[in-house]
């Protein structure tokens, strides 16, 4: 009886202490200024895609602890497992070594360069043309495997690295970048924001047509080593359950 009594009692210490059954209850998740899908609002994370994963965890009865951070930072801290979660991150084959990811994406972003108005600074798709430019992107942003390998053979004069979307934005009216790769709607609501709508425009090819590099899908990355696959599975199929009853559209304002 005392054994069996004893063997009760460490399954249900193991329980209670499984990544599985405490990330069920409380999720330490982090993400970046990037609004309008995310943005500090009197001093709570607030923003589309934040939205929509507090409503997923909602459904789930799990409680989201939700901090603003650094992206490459950010990342570190979820592969050592000192938090549970980031979005919004694409999969790229290094992250799937240390992150789980859903089989459904929060968001699909397109990947353009914003240049300034009137500037005739472009660059194609495979970046064979980049010589002679100075860029800019986010600082440890992943926009999927082809783009960050070609990215990261092109030519260009200069790569400049910024820790925010505002911060590369300032840059480019500065002159001290010619392009600014960023996802397309948080480049338009970052010049909004900065006052510059009007002094900004997306790149061109030479027939006039925009120039996407990538149709980028975004995802709630999970920490491996605090998260086990059954919860991951979970929020799945709750998100594509706040897609399919409109929820989802409703929070996004039916983009």
């Amino acid at each position: 009886m005392i054994m069996i009594r004893l063997c009760a009692a460490l399954l249900l210490t193991f329980f209670l202490l499984s990544p599985s059954v405490a990330g069920a209850q409380e999720l330490f998740v982090l993400t970046i200024p990037s609004p309008p899908y995310n943005y500090e609002e009197d001093g709570h994370v607030a923003g589309m895609a934040t939205e929509v994963v507090r409503e997923a965890f909602r459904r789930m009865g799990i409680e989201g602890k939700f901090a603003m951070i650094p992206w490459k930072r950010g990342l570190q801290m979820v592969k050592n497992g000192e938090a549970d979660a980031i979005f919004r991150a694409s999969l790229t084959e290094n992250r799937t070594g240390y992150m789980l990811f859903p089989d459904e994406p929060l968001d699909v972003g397109e990947v353009v360069a914003f240049r300034r108005k009137g500037s005739e600074a472009a660059v194609s798709v495979d970046f064979t043309d980049a010589q002679g430019l100075r860029t800019g992107i986010g600082l440890g942003f992943s926009y999927g495997e082809a783009f960050d390998k070609n990215f990261k053979a092109a030519r260009f004069a200069k790569v400049d690295y910024g820790i925010t979307t505002q911060q590369n934005m300032k840059k480019l009216m500065e002159d001290r970048i010619d392009l600014l790769f960023v996802n397309k709607v948080v480049g338009w609501h970052t010049a909004r924001q900065l006052g510059l709508e009007d002094k900004v425009e997306v790149a061109t090819d030479r027939q006039g047509r925009e120039v996407v590099y990538v149709t980028d899908d975004n995802y709630l990355a999970f920490s491996k080593k605090t998260v086990m696959p059954e919860l991951v599975a979970r929020f799945t199929e709750t998100l594509r359950e706040i897609k399919r009853d409109g929820t989802y559209d409703a929070i996004f304002g039916g983009k």
